[in-house]
């Protein structure tokens, strides 16, 4: 397992809609109408060709202790739950860290150590699924709030780590994983209060997905079945728990996070240790089409 330090990063995005709003949508033809004449004729202007999103990266803050692998989601108010992962000794940890205005200090531990398992906030509460226990997954959503008290919330289908979730709604969408066996091809709904439930069943197996939700749907893009890295971009619509395929991204991508911005979804993979993160490739989906950003520190 790779040792790599996590710092906490805060991307600034500058042009983003523009860079992601205009790239699946045609150039219009010119057409010679008197409307056109008229507007033409008041100095209106016209739009050139959109931009290529530029992200710029710089160091927010530090984490108490170098970590990989941990789960993270983001509370009201601008505060961020950090929790579990491995430590740079690859030792599982059981931390609970909070990340509020630059700071992170430790709030809380679980009962047990986990890393890659995943976390989204539903209401004032971040919710945590599954992990790696070793050499095998647990099971277990837990709640967390913002001062580090967890507490069993549910139990997923079956023990899963290396998977991916994001919020839609008031429900969290958990997707792919692996049992310690083999890699999973569920995707699981999940709301507080209610057993979580396998909504969808993905076209194969994947782990290390990137998950956003954007636009009513829950985005899945690359990941690995455990032995090839994939380069599928997948869309759920629970409405009408539907999956399909939406695109696919220029190359293979695992171990990858994805995030909303607007209307553009991000994703990222994981550096190697010589990588610096800001230079990551970032790509966009957007009405089919995919675009690599520019990324500067």
């Amino acid at each position: 397992m790779r040792r790599l330090a996590l710092c906490v990063c805060l991307l600034v995005l500058a042009s983003l809609a523009a860079g992601c709003g205009g790239s699946g949508s045609k150039k219009p033809r010119k057409r010679a109408t008197a409307q056109s004449s008229s507007v033409q004729a008041s100095g209106s202007r016209t739009r050139g060709p959109a931009q290529p999103a530029r992200l710029r990266a710089r160091v927010a803050g530090r984490l108490p202790a170098p970590v990989q692998l941990p789960a993270a989601a983001r509370l009201p108010g601008g505060r961020v739950l950090v929790m579990g992962g491995l430590s740079a000794a690859d030792v599982s940890v059981s931390t609970i860290d909070l990340i509020k205005g630059g700071r992170a200090a430790v709030v809380g531990r679980l009962p047990a150590p986990v890393h890659d398992a995943a976390a989204v906030a539903l209401g004032s509460r971040a919710f945590l699924f599954g992990g790696g226990t070793g050499e095998s997954g647990t099971a277990a959503i837990r709640s967390v709030d913002g001062a580090g008290a967890s507490a069993l919330a549910g139990m997923l289908p079956a023990p899963a780590s290396d998977v991916a979730a994001a919020r839609l709604g008031s429900k969290a969408y958990v997707v792919g994983g692996y049992t310690g066996t083999a890699a999973l091809r569920s995707i699981i709904a999940f709301r507080p209060g209610s057993p979580a439930r396998a909504v969808a069943r993905l076209p194969f197996p994947l782990r290390y997905a990137a998950v956003a939700a954007v636009g009513g749907r829950v985005l899945v893009a690359g990941g690995t079945t455990g032995t090839a890295a994939r380069r599928e971009v997948l869309a759920f619509d629970p409405a009408r728990n539907a999956l399909r395929r939406l695109g696919s991204l220029p190359g293979a991508l695992t171990h990858a996070a994805g995030v909303r911005q607007r209307r553009c979804w991000l994703s990222t993979r994981r550096p190697e240790p010589s990588t610096p993160p800001a230079r990551c490739p970032i790509r966009c989906p957007t009405r089919r089409r995919l675009r690599t950003a520019a990324a500067s520190s």
